[in-house]
């Protein structure tokens, strides 16, 4: 008996620390179930503007990158995706830009397809329809064509947050607002190494995702880490990879 009581106080120590810190209790960030039901009430809302996931069951997959360009991070992730012959979707912000027009210009060459992530990444639901079309949207999509020559209307919001209103109008405009259905976390850093980003998506994939990873706005050595073992991974499973584009139209 004493023994059994001397061993459950062993373990229990052992695992005090893991009990009680905070990261055990923080594998997703705090409110992102909340947000997660928004936009999947906000995709039912308007299927023919704001998307989450492709439209079917083929087992294509939309790798997605945000915040880039990046002078370090962006040419990294491009060399990975060319060693596999991955395409993707790479969302800009727009002074990003226009510091690296040749990473934009390697972006497309290399078969890429890039879509609009704002000039300056605000959180849209603080500005006014015309603050967000006339300071963030069009000015990034301008460089975006000027550099690129491609005009298309594809837009992630900055964390993808997006008020009704704002959709709405913009769909008037013929913008196809794109999120995401599976969040590697690749950003949030109590959450992201490199095995736990693969774990992350081997338990949520599903067919026609939309997967968000990131290629700038931070150190993102765990996401250049972690994508070669998601691509083989995914592979392995008889998945393959598109742009958001054709996986949606």
């Amino acid at each position: 008996m004493i023994c059994k009581k001397f061993i459950f106080i062993t373990v229990f120590f052992m695992l005090l620390p893991a009990i009680l810190s905070p990261v055990a209790h923080s594998s997703i960030p705090p409110g992102f179930e909340e947000f997660q039901e928004n936009v999947k009430k906000q995709a039912r809302k308007y299927p023919d503007i704001f998307f989450l996931q492709g439209p079917g069951s083929r087992k294509k997959i939309a790798l997605t990158f945000d915040d880039g360009p990046d002078a370090v991070y962006t040419p990294a992730v491009l060399d990975i995706l060319k060693k596999y012959q991955v395409p993707a979707t790479f969302f800009l912000i727009g002074k990003n830009v226009s510091r690296y027009p040749e990473i934009t210009s390697r972006i497309v060459s290399e078969g890429h397809t890039v879509g609009n992530h704002s000039w300056s990444h605000p959180d849209f639901r603080e500005l006014s329809f015309s603050e967000i079309l006339e300071q963030e949207i069009l000015p990034t999509y301008r460089i975006i064509k000027k550099i690129t020559g491609q005009e298309h209307l594809l837009l992630r919001p900055p964390y993808g947050a997006i008020a009704d209103e704002t959709i709405e109008l913009l769909g008037q405009e013929d913008w196809k607002i794109i999120n995401w259905s599976l969040d590697t976390f690749d950003w949030y850093e109590n959450y992201n190494e490199p095995q736990t980003i693969l774990d992350r998506v081997l338990s949520n994939i599903h067919p026609e995702a939309i997967i968000l990873m990131h290629s700038g706005g931070g150190n993102r050595d765990n996401t250049l880490k972690a994508l070669p073992l998601i691509i083989e991974a995914l592979q392995a499973k008889g998945y393959s990879f598109t742009t958001v584009n054709k996986l949606l139209f």
